[in-house]
């Protein structure tokens, strides 16, 4: 007698949670420059920065984000160019630059 077990091959593994965005503490070093280095930098630094624009040392590009530009370049608001030119920054994303944004830009975290 020859006995056939049917084994259902299912998945049972959940899904990955939803990546959640923490903005409870934004930090320059620790979340602003790495969009900066990622998003920005390989068109705005040295030695040809794109428009005459370059990022490459936090003196330059706070010129940038006091004077408004960084903002509302990165937020698509109209005002500016849109950056990234190829596709809008990521709701997380432009979440941390907003709330740091809305505690002035500090540079000392």
């Amino acid at each position: 007698m020859v006995t056939v077990f049917a084994i259902a091959c299912t998945n049972n593994v959940a899904p990955p949670p939803p990546q959640t965005c923490d903005t409870s503490i934004v930090s320059y070093h620790n979340d602003i420059v790495p969009l900066i280095l990622s998003s920005c930098f390989s068109c705005h630094s040295a030695p040809s920065p794109s428009a005459g624009i370059n990022l490459a040392d936090s003196a330059s590009f706070f010129f940038y984000v006091n004077e408004g530009s960084f903002y509302g370049a990165v937020s698509w608001d109209g005002s500016y160019a849109l950056m990234p030119p190829d596709a809008k920054l990521d709701d997380c994303s432009m979440a941390k630059i907003t709330k740091w944004k809305n505690e002035g830009y500090p540079a000392n975290q």
